[in-house]
């Protein structure tokens, strides 16, 4: 899932998404657990995705980071719950 904030609206165009969202949130499998955590949080990291948050479904854990001078910093986190500072909100799920 992404986002797109209101003022980066023109990235998105007709052949699809020009740029990078502002968000991302990918949902964790045994599978793809080492490219989500690795390769996908470098590749975001690098485009300037200014939140990314992993969340496993089957132990509702979240791990949130937030782009702080080109470099994601991890965010606390609470079980069950995504909590953006991008959106200024709480997701229950």
């Amino acid at each position: 899932m992404l986002f797109i904030k209101n003022e980066n609206l023109y990235k998105v165009q007709q052949k699809g998404l020009s740029g990078s969202p502002d968000l991302v949130i990918e949902i964790l499998s045994p599978a793809t657990s080492p490219l989500d955590f690795e390769e996908k949080k470098l590749a975001y990291e690098k485009f300037d995705v200014q939140e990314y948050f992993i969340v496993d479904p089957n132990s509702k854990s979240v791990f949130a980071f937030f782009l702080n001078n080109d470099e994601y910093e991890e965010q606390e986190t609470e079980e069950g719950k995504i909590k953006s500072v991008l959106l200024n909100t709480k997701i229950s799920f």
